[in-house]
């Protein structure tokens, strides 16, 4: 059973400050991730409330491969209003490994 909640939490990467919160709707599970610099420049992912039965978003190993994956493809988190939203990030379960990530 998922407990329904939107705490904000902190993660530090490679001497970089990022914030991240998991946002759980009735269909969908959105994990957003806040630049330390701006609060305008954000990441987010959408997963099927399925694919996250296997993979806690909450724990600090999913969120840095999920961030590492972000960085890799563009998103320029030091500059303002930079967004970058993928809307069916399912495959990235696969892709990153987030299974068994702790």
């Amino acid at each position: 059973m998922k407990v329904f909640r939107k705490d904000v939490r902190k993660i530090v990467i490679d001497d970089k400050l990022f914030y991240y919160v998991v946002i759980e709707k009735d269909y969908n599970v959105i994990l957003r991730i806040y630049s330390g610099v701006y609060r305008s420049s954000f990441f987010q992912v959408s997963f099927n409330w399925k694919v996250t039965w296997d993979t806690n978003l909450n724990k600090p190993g999913v969120c840095y491969k999920i961030v590492r994956y972000a960085l890799l493809n563009g998103w320029n988190y030091i500059e303002k209003n930079q967004q970058m939203i993928i809307k069916d990030g399912d495959f990235l379960v696969e892709q990153l490994g987030l299974k068994d990530t702790y």
